[in-house]
């Protein structure tokens, strides 16, 4: 099963870690949206084998808010 984990820390102030499962290995793509639902950074977007990861997120170039 896929499995994309709660980040933490939560709320972040800068960085945040965001934990993902693969039960097989796929194309992954994660992308962090705006609370208007504009896409802000894409932090993986690629080809993945098998496993679990773990993404840094460091969001010192973006203003104070809720991001999805």
């Amino acid at each position: 099963m896929y499995n994309l984990s709660q980040n933490y820390p939560n709320p972040f102030n800068p960085v945040t870690k965001i934990n993902y499962e693969l039960p097989k290995d796929g194309k992954v793509k994660l992308v962090i949206y705006d609370i208007l639902g504009r896409e802000i950074k894409t932090l993986v977007n690629e080809l993945k084998q098998a496993g679990r990861y773990t993404i840094e997120f460091n969001g010192t170039q973006y203003a104070s808010g809720v991001y999805f």
